[in-house]
């Protein structure tokens, strides 16, 4: 080991400006590139734990460590990439998903892989464990150089590293040469074939730039760099199977638009129901309806859940509502999809494929029974078609109260500040808590007795919460098949752990 990096290990807890000013105590290390170091290796320890455990990582800037992909969602990419060297790619809602895993995992590495727009090569080093030959490109040379250096010291073989800025063959350039020409200098404006040159890859990987000139964010695809609507011709023509990663925030259906016919496949790649990352996955041969992939993994339980659908199943699909008021009332347990759920749109699939009835048109919400729920944390439901694990959270009804003024202020006097949801109502989650509890109220916590009554449930005679009990109060407007509405109230309990097997 180093000296600088002994520097970098004993220091990695310091104060990064009081660090800095402290120049005259460590004369011989380049105290500015150390901070740089120290500060990437905080953003990457828990994202790329592979890359904080080696010691001689080499690092270019903080950007490049903020964005880049965690070994999470690269290792589910490289699942979907093994799908298509395979000929494994055209997963439907049901294939089985442990038999695709089984395929993916069992078959030699083949094929190649470009990915264009490399940065720390994080997406290219798991692209190496499906490929038999990965080319790396990144527009900006010292990232390159350094991550061709960390290649090299994790013993990666199989990756060709370039850097040259991806731009349209069409686009002129100052020099008059035409961007078709082979450019050799590093970071150099070159078209697809300049990059790839005698390379013939049977997917390119695209992760394009999300911010402009100015570091704002943006999130059109037009706004993108490298442009990936005046680039999708050439490349397809290069390859057949494009995946591209774009922004969480991107919409659905207007990237479907916007990319044209060849798109089979959207995918919200999710961890504990909030979504990380959206794929694109283009086949050149492909002309049909494409599907939407919710797929969800829960960090520290190996657990992944997948919940696959094509646009117009969800068009087709019929919710189920409450034949009355009375029934929405008894339901023992509720369903909250996650945001990547929600973003995917199967709001009446849901119900209609695991059986959970809709608490209203508009209110994104559903009842049922337990067993058709999985528990929280649990890799197995407890009924076979019961929703996957990990799409959302699941609540025991432990009460259902009117929405009323009286109801508000007696759970306010009953109950210490939890967390709360409000839904198709005339006032926000934040305003509701501050009705109950005041202006300075924060969400539960777990240990917090209530102050007039400890751990008293607002229902006289009915068993206390163990402590520790997590509360969560859902305000909603509910209705029945028949039409009719009323604003309810219900507190909540997580279900039960259950452990994974």
């Amino acid at each position: 080991m180093t000296e600088f990096e002994q520097f970098i290990l004993d220091h990695g807890n310091d104060d990064i400006p009081s660090l800095l000013l402290s120049r005259c105590l460590y004369p011989d290390i380049d105290l500015k590139q150390a901070c740089l170091y120290i500060e990437c290796r905080r953003k990457i320890k828990d994202k790329v734990p592979a890359f904080h455990a080696e010691t001689g990582i080499r690092y270019v800037s903080k950007l490049s460590a903020e964005q880049c992909s965690s070994e999470a969602t690269a290792r589910f990419k490289a699942q979907v990439a093994a799908e298509i060297l395979t000929g494994n790619a055209s997963r439907t809602a049901d294939t089985p998903k442990g038999e695709e895993a089984s395929r993916a995992d069992n078959t030699p590495r083949a094929g190649k892989i470009a990915d264009l727009t490399g940065g720390m090569g994080i997406d290219a080093l798991a692209f190496a464990g499906v490929a038999s030959e990965v080319l790396y490109n990144e527009m900006n040379p010292a990232l390159a150089d350094a991550t061709a250096h960390n290649f090299s010291l994790l013993g990666i073989k199989n990756v060709r590293v370039t850097s040259h800025r991806l731009i349209s063959m069409h686009a002129p350039q100052s020099d008059g040469m035409g961007a078709a020409a082979t450019l050799a200098g590093p970071g150099s404006d070159t078209a697809i074939g300049g990059i790839l040159g005698d390379f013939q890859p049977d997917l390119i990987y695209l992760d394009p730039a999300r911010r402009d000139s100015s570091g704002s964010k943006v999130f059109r695809l037009e706004d993108c760099s490298p442009n990936i609507l005046k680039l999708k011709e050439e490349l397809l023509a290069r390859s057949r199977h494009l995946l591209l990663k774009l922004s969480p925030m991107a919409d659905i259906s207007a990237v479907s638009k916007a990319l044209g016919p060849q798109v089979s496949r959207i995918i919200l790649v999710a961890s504990e129901g909030e979504c990380k990352e959206l794929l694109v996955l283009l086949d050149g041969k492909h002309q049909g309806e494409y599907l939407i992939q919710v797929h969800n993994e829960t960090p520290g339980r190996q657990v992944e859940s997948d919940f696959i659908f094509a646009p117009q199943e969800e068009n087709r699909a019929i919710a189920q509502y409450a034949p009355s008021l009375e029934a929405v009332r008894q339901f023992p347990a509720l369903f909250e999809p996650g945001k990547a759920l929600l973003k995917a749109g199967a709001f009446k699939l849901i119900s209609e494929r695991f059986g959970l009835t809709k608490l209203a048109a508009s209110t994104h919400l559903y009842g049922g029974p337990i067993e058709a729920l999985p528990p929280a944390g649990a890799d197995i439901p407890t009924r076979q078609d019961a929703l996957p694990a990990g799409l959302g959270r699941c609540w025991r009804i432990e009460q259902v109260m009117p929405f009323s003024s009286h109801t508000l202020k007696t759970l306010g006097s009953q109950y210490p500040p939890m967390d709360v949801t409000a839904r198709n109502l005339p006032l926000t989650s934040e305003a509701l808590r501050q009705r109950l509890w005041g202006k300075n109220s924060k969400g539960n916590k777990p240990d917090t007795p209530s102050p007039n009554r400890p751990n008293t449930p607002f229902v006289p005679g009915e068993p206390a919460p163990s402590p520790g009990e997590r509360y969560h109060l859902f305000a909603l407007a509910c209705e029945d098949a028949a039409g009719r509405k009323e604003r309810l109230i219900f507190l909540c309990t997580p279900l039960p752990l259950s452990p994974v097997r």
